[in-house]
């Protein structure tokens, strides 16, 4: 719920194709059969660049030409940030473990999941799933 902001069906949600008529492709695309569920965009990045976020942008709008919605975008960071002072351009959620990026203009909300936001949650007795992913 906290990650798509609404209550979704079980099985409301199934994978849909990834590659783009501009030959790109990305990692993984969730989309509903419910018609107020936005698209689930998830990438998978080592590091985080100013290209990185360039393609999903690229991605995004491949999504949003498909499916006429903004999709929420979900980058999970295996590593870190290409610079510390890039990764202060993303805010930190209110549960801590997310960063966001501004994205009013080509989704719906994008998130970055990193090791280093989630790492102080591995103390907690109930771990969140989204920090599990971490």
């Amino acid at each position: 719920k906290s990650f798509i902001g609404a209550d979704a069906p079980p099985d409301s949600y199934s994978v849909a194709q990834t590659e783009w008529p501009d030959g790109s492709r990305s990692d993984m695309l969730y989309v509903s059969q419910i018609d107020t569920l936005p698209p689930i965009l998830i990438e998978c990045q080592y590091y985080v660049n100013q290209d990185f976020m360039l393609r999903l942008i690229q991605y995004a709008s491949n999504v949003y030409r498909r499916y006429k919605m903004m999709p929420i975008v979900l980058a999970i960071v295996t590593k870190s940030f290409s610079k510390a002072k890039f990764q202060d351009e993303f805010t930190t959620s209110k549960d801590g473990f997310l960063l966001g990026a501004d994205c009013k203009f080509w989704a719906k909300k994008c998130f970055l999941l990193t090791a280093d936001a989630v790492s102080n949650h591995f103390q907690q007795e109930t771990l969140n799933p989204m920090a599990a992913l971490g």
